[in-house]
């Protein structure tokens, strides 16, 4: 073992709720005396000293600080910020001498994850963060990789990728610590890993041979809301060695390593000239958009370079995008073109386009949706609605009734939908759609449901049902609800 956990004995890990307890279990096992504590019910640790701390990026810095207080009356070494050399906030860093360290659950996931090996019949990993599209790219990028063994975590689910795609039945968060969960679960059942592929929150663990950083924008706030979330992934990648992939706005100067830039060192092309070198997708859909890859990339065998055509399922600019940086991924790892599956099918709930009980439903519900990103939905809208999931022609989106359902499923989510947030895109989009159906109950004091456009529901299932209700056939139901899919 090295690093911090290697020379610390007793170990208090922070937040229990969002995977410190399968680290307190782990560093258990390597027989570290390891103290579980979810901060957002105590701020009483055992009174004790700790020779270090674990603790999630999100929390919230003065509560980590009465934590540290109560402890011991004294400052902290957060290693979090002297990693970075810089002189850290006086309130919360000490010196070594006074003070514990505090790693991160990303940074004791890597830690853990060396010492017990859980890596060691894996021919590659690859760890996808970022704003936006992460599970998408996740679920891609296991598309094209699955003629081999591959294990996924994502939002979408658990999932073992061997010809075919079959959903593990244990449910976990995308929390980094769900890494070593899955890696155990896998081992326990016997599955044969070549490739494993994780959606994490918050930044990469260091543990990839690929990273992937999607998106740093649209940025937002964490830990109470004292950092942007950009900083956290950002000064994830100190820990990681592999090649980072990510979008043609993400700064060079913050990784020192091999970055291929999706867009830049890997483009798609129309191509719907030339169909040959499709030929073994697993499903000749007429309707799928033909697209060529030319690519010139640094992957983990030596440099490769060329092009080969595939068929993308669905025809907007996301899906593209994500297509870029999923293949550029798979690339990276060394895999060569005519090994990669050559057909990319739509994410279901992920800016999905499918016919509904005689209406088309533009699905971007999901536990990672924000109402930001309402108007690529709107745009997809305008342009896929022509065409249902089997290809079937329908009324254009421009002659049909529209529907729009927002909201919550609040049991579902830790973070949930602003209220006012939700009201300001009810009075903007008011004109534009026959009826607004807003999920979750919490909001019916905020919103006006006295007009007649408007009503409130609890579930999402029960927002479906209503909209079907208030429309005819043809009509477009535009889904984009937080909730777990």
């Amino acid at each position: 073992m090295r690093g911090v956990i290697k020379d610390a004995e007793s170990i208090l890990v922070l937040d229990t709720i969002h995977g410190g307890r399968i680290i307190e279990e782990e560093l258990r096992s390597l027989g570290k005396e390891a103290v579980g504590m979810n901060p957002y019910r105590t701020l009483y640790p055992p009174p004790r000293r700790f020779d270090l701390i674990i603790s999630p990026v999100h929390l919230n810095p003065s509560l980590l600080q009465k934590i540290l207080m109560r402890i011991r009356g004294t400052r902290i070494h957060d290693t979090r910020t002297a990693d970075k050399g810089d002189e850290g906030d006086e309130r919360s860093r000490g010196t070594e001498e006074d003070g514990m360290a505090v790693i991160t659950h990303h940074d004791a996931v890597r830690e853990i994850a060396i010492a017990t090996s859980v890596f060691e019949c894996v021919s590659a990993v690859v760890e996808v963060t970022g704003t936006s599209a992460k599970t998408t790219v996740c679920e891609m990028i296991s598309q094209l990789l699955s003629p081999n063994r591959v294990l996924s975590l994502t939002s979408a689910g658990f999932r073992y990728w061997c010809d075919e795609r079959r959903t593990l039945p244990l449910r976990l968060s995308i929390t980094p610590a769900s890494i070593l969960k899955a890696m155990r679960y896998a081992e326990a059942e016997g599955l044969e890993v070549e490739n494993a592929i994780f959606e994490v929150s918050l930044g990469l663990t260091g543990i990839g041979d690929v990273g992937v950083i999607t998106t740093l924008h649209p940025d937002y706030k964490i830990a109470g809301n004292t950092k942007n979330a950009s900083d956290a992934k950002l000064s994830s990648l100190r820990n990681f060695r592999g090649i980072l992939v990510t979008s043609e706005s993400f700064p060079e100067s913050a990784y020192d390593g091999v970055i291929n830039i999706a867009s830049k060192h890997l483009r798609l092309f129309d191509d719907a000239t030339n169909a040959t070198n499709a030929t073994n997708a697993t499903n000749d859909n007429s309707e799928d958009e033909l697209l060529k890859a030319v690519f010139n990339l640094k992957t983990l065998k030596g440099t490769i370079k060329g092009n080969f055509t595939f068929k993308c399922e669905m025809k907007n600019d996301f899906y593209r995008n994500a297509a870029e940086l999923a293949i550029t991924a798979a690339l990276s790892l060394g895999v060569q073109p005519e090994n990669l599956s050559r057909r990319l099918r739509a994410v279901d709930h992920r800016m999905s386009v499918k016919k509904f009980r005689g209406r088309i439903l533009i699905d971007n519900s999901n536990s990672g949706t924000n109402l930001k990103f309402l108007h690529h939905v709107e745009a997809l809208a305008d342009t896929a609605a022509v065409h249902v999931a089997e290809g079937e022609q329908c009324r254009g989106a421009g002659d049909s009734e529209r529907v729009l359902i927002i909201g919550e499923e609040s049991e579902y989510v830790c973070e949930g939908v602003d209220a006012e947030e939700l009201r300001s895109v009810i009075e903007r989009k008011y004109d534009d759609f026959c009826s607004i159906i807003v999920v979750g109950e919490k909001f019916r004091d905020v919103i006006s449901c006295k007009r007649e456009k408007i009503i409130v529901v609890k579930s999402l299932d029960e927002a479906l049902d209503n909209a079907v209700k208030r429309t005819r056939e043809g009509a477009i139901i535009i889904s984009n609800v937080k909730t777990w899919q």
